[in-house]
């Protein structure tokens, strides 16, 4: 079933350097040096130029496990209140922040709020304890090649992902924990203010949902431990990758998407920056795994890109720096 996969994932190249190396090697910024490089290596382009910044975000619940996470519309909302995080590290609207209905059961009327909300890519609502079915699959990752096309066409040529749910990072475990070989209680941990009985039984349901499926291709790790917002990820990274876009990594659930997509093109990694190393050993594994670092190492448990606000402006201004200095 590994064949089915819309984005044509071999259209991504790997990136060549030589062209744009020389001449910024001799220049002294450390960190900010290998992030412009990074950028001037991804356009190819020895003055480098970011271009309407794009943060989408994906709410959906949860169906992995044997109780239906369903709170994933109130903490939408809660995004779109004035005094959210992602409203004070995006006061001055420099990155374009839309929010979509990938898979929630209740019918959110966000819409009706002063922001951008598009509802009509909903697929299937979850129910409780079921995989993923296979067109549900194939519509996620086709929804993550369009929202990219769509953003192309309106300049963007850098791009980070965000989501919402209760829930959402017990999928990003299992399927962590699948592709990079890792026993699963070494890929999930808890905010401090879990409770004891919540986190043991949270874990109990991993255990036992691994126990249960046992994957063979690739579809199938997704379709059997993944969630919907990571597979509309993968597919979104893949043909970003395709276009030569910058692909911003924030949180747990994003970079598991990334995993997930990387073991259909390893060259994807070429064209992600990641953002903020948060709290999670889920998402320390995988940044271990690519041999990586953050930009921003922030203990923070939330994936709905607020990292990707809080680096944005150190990633601009590295590009910027460059641009003046060629």
């Amino acid at each position: 079933m590994d064949e089915i996969f819309p984005v044509d994932f071999h259209e991504i190249k790997p990136i060549e350097v030589d062209s744009i190396k020389n001449p910024i090697e001799t220049l002294e910024v450390g960190v900010i040096k290998d992030l412009a490089f990074k950028i001037a290596a991804i356009q190819q382009k020895i003055a480098p130029i970011i271009t309407n910044p794009s943060l989408l975000i994906l709410a959906s619940d949860s169906s992995i496990l044997e109780t239906l996470n369903t709170e994933s519309c109130k903490a939408l909302q809660n995004l779109f209140k004035d005094t959210s995080l992602l409203e004070a590290y995006n006061s001055n609207k420099e990155v374009n922040i839309t929010y979509y209905d990938i898979g929630l059961v209740e019918d959110c009327q966000c819409n009706k709020l002063n922001r951008e909300f598009k509802i009509e890519r909903r697929v299937e609502k979850p129910t409780i304890n079921t995989t993923m079915e296979v067109l549900d699959y194939e519509k996620c990752i086709i929804i993550g090649e369009t929202l990219v096309h769509e953003k192309k066409e309106e300049a963007s040529n850098i791009i980070g992902f965000g989501c919402t749910g209760k829930d959402n990072k017990l999928p990003a475990a299992l399927l962590t924990s699948n592709l990079a070989n890792i026993p699963i209680e070494q890929c999930i941990s808890f905010e401090k203010n879990s409770n004891t009985h919540y986190s043991e039984i949270r874990m109990e349901l991993l255990c036992k949902v691994q126990k249960k499926r046992s994957p063979m291709t690739l579809v199938e790790v997704m379709t059997s431990f993944g969630s919907l917002e990571m597979a509309v990820m993968a597919g979104a990274f893949l043909k970003a990758a395709s276009l030569r876009m910058i692909i911003l990594i924030d949180g747990f659930v994003s970079a598991a998407a990334l995993l997930y997509a990387y073991q259909f093109n390893e060259h994807v990694l070429d064209y992600c920056i990641f953002c903020n190393q948060s709290g999670e050993k889920g998402q320390q594994i995988i940044i271990d795994y690519f041999e990586k670092q953050t930009i921003l190492q922030l203990a923070t448990y939330n994936e709905n890109g607020l990292g990707v606000l809080m680096a944005y402006p150190i990633i601009k201004g590295a590009a910027e720096w460059l641009n003046k200095k060629a």
